[in-house]
Protein backbone atom coordinates (compact mmCIF):
# COMPACT_ATOMS: atom_id res chain seq x y z
CA UNK A 1 0.00 0.00 0.00
CA UNK A 2 0.79 3.64 -0.31
CA UNK A 3 -0.21 7.30 -1.08
CA UNK A 4 -0.17 9.05 -3.97
CA UNK A 5 2.67 12.42 -4.07
CA UNK A 6 2.06 13.27 -7.86
CA UNK A 7 -0.30 12.17 -11.14
CA UNK A 8 -0.21 12.61 -14.89
CA UNK A 9 -1.15 11.18 -18.26
CA UNK A 10 1.92 8.51 -18.10
CA UNK A 11 2.79 7.59 -14.00
CA UNK A 12 1.25 7.84 -10.98
CA UNK A 13 3.75 8.53 -8.33
CA UNK A 14 3.49 6.42 -4.76
CA UNK A 15 5.19 6.77 -1.44
CA UNK A 16 5.07 3.05 -0.71
CA UNK A 17 6.26 1.03 2.40
CA UNK A 18 9.12 -1.50 1.52
CA UNK A 19 8.52 -4.52 -0.69
CA UNK A 20 10.19 -7.63 0.73
CA UNK A 21 10.20 -10.04 -2.55
CA UNK A 22 12.32 -7.21 -4.09
CA UNK A 23 14.19 -6.00 -1.47
CA UNK A 24 13.07 -2.56 -1.67
CA UNK A 25 12.76 -0.17 1.27
CA UNK A 26 10.48 2.09 1.71
CA UNK A 27 10.59 5.15 -1.53
CA UNK A 28 9.01 7.13 -3.18
CA UNK A 29 8.29 5.82 -6.87
CA UNK A 30 6.92 6.83 -10.21
CA UNK A 31 4.96 3.63 -12.08
CA UNK A 32 3.56 4.10 -14.98
CA UNK A 33 -0.61 3.90 -15.38
CA UNK A 34 -2.45 0.96 -15.69
CA UNK A 35 -3.70 -0.39 -18.84
CA UNK A 36 -6.84 1.57 -18.45
CA UNK A 37 -5.30 4.99 -17.44
CA UNK A 38 -5.48 6.60 -14.09
CA UNK A 39 -8.88 5.72 -12.46
CA UNK A 40 -10.72 8.88 -12.32
CA UNK A 41 -12.12 8.86 -8.63
CA UNK A 42 -8.10 8.72 -7.65
CA UNK A 43 -6.59 11.95 -6.17
CA UNK A 44 -2.92 13.59 -4.80
CA UNK A 45 -3.06 12.11 -1.48
CA UNK A 46 -5.05 9.51 -1.30
CA UNK A 47 -3.70 6.00 0.29
CA UNK A 48 -4.33 2.72 -1.90
CA UNK A 49 -3.86 -0.58 -2.26
CA UNK A 50 -2.10 -1.23 -5.11
CA UNK A 51 -0.41 -3.96 -7.35
CA UNK A 52 2.55 -3.88 -9.99
CA UNK A 53 4.20 -5.76 -12.87
CA UNK A 54 7.91 -5.44 -14.44
CA UNK A 55 7.94 -3.81 -17.77
CA UNK A 56 10.13 -2.92 -20.30
CA UNK A 57 10.33 0.75 -19.27
CA UNK A 58 10.47 -0.19 -15.16
CA UNK A 59 6.94 -0.86 -13.28
CA UNK A 60 3.43 -0.46 -14.36
CA UNK A 61 0.28 -0.69 -11.73
CA UNK A 62 -1.67 -3.26 -12.37
CA UNK A 63 -4.49 -3.11 -10.11
CA UNK A 64 -5.48 0.38 -7.76
CA UNK A 65 -7.66 1.19 -5.44
CA UNK A 66 -8.51 3.50 -2.55
CA UNK A 67 -7.60 2.01 0.60
CA UNK A 68 -9.61 4.17 2.84
CA UNK A 69 -9.00 2.05 5.82
CA UNK A 70 -5.00 2.58 5.49
CA UNK A 71 -5.84 6.62 5.84
CA UNK A 72 -6.98 7.26 9.74
CA UNK A 73 -9.46 10.09 9.68
CA UNK A 74 -10.40 9.82 6.30
CA UNK A 75 -13.99 10.80 5.18
CA UNK A 76 -15.59 9.47 1.74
Amino acid sequence: SGSITAIDDESITLSHGPVASLNWPAMVMAFGTPGGGVPAELTVGDHVAFTFKQVETGFQIETISKDDEGHEGHTP
